[in-house]
Formats: structure tokens, C-alpha cells, sequence
């Protein structure tokens, strides 16, 4: 039997489900949701010149999620500022982290245990190559001390150098438990290190 609107128009046989569907994810929809977003962008600064005045120049680009960098910038701020590995656990900080990116998912503290591992190799091999350069000059400072609850003597070898960009860094090459405060046994752990 036929219906009085025509056979083509009964919603059951004949329906628009999977038009409905398909229609707002369609490329060749003009208001597709994706062609009417804006595309993410970052500002990328070049650096200051070093006349003491803020550099405003730079690129502008298409902004990528990069799980990478971001677990990579991560570890560096767990490195530099000598953050506890239960950091990236606590509720603040998983709160600040997934407002700045919700896709990305926080580290349990013994994957970024074994990532600051890794990370510390490779910028040892980036070092070594670095100061193993016959035209680089290094200095080096020892400072010692001891613990006052612990009754220990340690040690710390930092290197200074200036890089090819003309730019002053200093490095913590190594941290030794010493006998004494004495010249001799100083001496004697800084070049087993230097060797090292």
C-alpha cells in the first residue's frame, strides 16, 4: 500500500539517519565543524640579544601536539627545579596539567624515575663530547662539606665552560662521599673523576 505522501517518503525504509549522520562530519560540507574551527597557533620568540631589552620577533606557526616535548619539558622541570618524583602524582598538579592539556597523560613517579635515568645518560654523552673538544676551556670548583646529622664528607665537582654561542654554563660533573677535608684526599677522588 501506498502512502499518501509518496512511496520515497516513509521515514522507516527509506530514512536520513545515516545522511544526518554523515552530514556535519563531511569534508565537503561547507559548515563542517572542523573547516569552521580555528586553527591552533603559537608565537615562537626568538631569543633575547642580550642588550638587556625584550625581543618582541619571532614565528608564527601551526601549534602540534607533541607528547614528546611535553614529557621531555617535564623531566627537565623535575631536573632543574629538584622536584620529588611523587611531583607529577600530586592533585594539584595533575589539576594544573590536564588544564593546560587534556590529552596528555601524567606519568606514574617510576616511569619519570626511569625517564630522569635515561635523560641523565644521554646529557652525560652530550657533555662528554662537549668537554672531550681539545678547543674548549673548562674550569673546575670543588666544594666540600659535611653532614651534620650524618657525620659524612661529600664532595662536588662542578664545571664551568663557555659554549660556542659564547654562553656561561656550569655542570655538577660528580658528587663523591670523601674521607677528609685534607688537599690529598681531595686530590686523589678529582682525578679518579677526571679520569672517570
Amino acid at each position: 500500500m501506498e502512502r499518501p505522501d509518496g512511496p520515497d517518503a516513509d521515514t522507516v525504509r527509506n530514512g536520513t539517519k545515516n545522511m544526518n549522520l554523515h552530514y556535519p562530519i563531511c569534508k565537503g560540507n561547507p559548515m563542517n565543524e572542523e573547516s569552521l574551527k580555528q586553527q591552533k597557533l603559537c608565537f615562537t620568540k626568538k631569543e633575547n640579544n642580550g642588550d638587556g631589552e625584550g625581543c618582541s620577533s619571532g614565528t608564527l606557526q601551526n601549534w602540534k601536539y607533541d607528547e614528546k616535548a611535553i614529557k621531555r619539558s617535564l623531566i627537565e622541570l623535575i631536573v632543574l627545579a629538584e622536584l620529588p618524583f611523587k611531583f607529577v602524582e600530586h592533585p594539584a598538579f595533575i589539576k594544573y596539567s590536564k588544564s593546560l592539556q587534556p590529552k596528555y597523560n601524567l606519568p606514574y613517579r617510576h616511569t619519570i624515575s626511569r625517564d630522569v635515568s635515561k635523560f641523565y645518560v644521554e646529557e652525560k654523552k652530550k657533555l662528554l663530547k662537549f668537554l672531550g673538544n681539545p678547543n674548549h676551556t673548562i674550569h673546575l670548583t670543588i666544594d666540600t662539606w659535611t653532614s651534620t646529622c650524618q657525620k659524612i664528607n661529600y664532595m662536588v665537582i662542578t664545571a664551568h665552560f663557555v659554549d660556542d654561542d659564547l654562553v656561561m654554563h656550569k655542570r655538577v660533573i660528580n658528587f663523591k662521599r670523601v674521607n677528609s677535608h685534607r688537599g690529598e684526599d681531595i686530590g686523589r677522588i678529582l682525578l679518579k673523576c677526571i679520569n672517570e
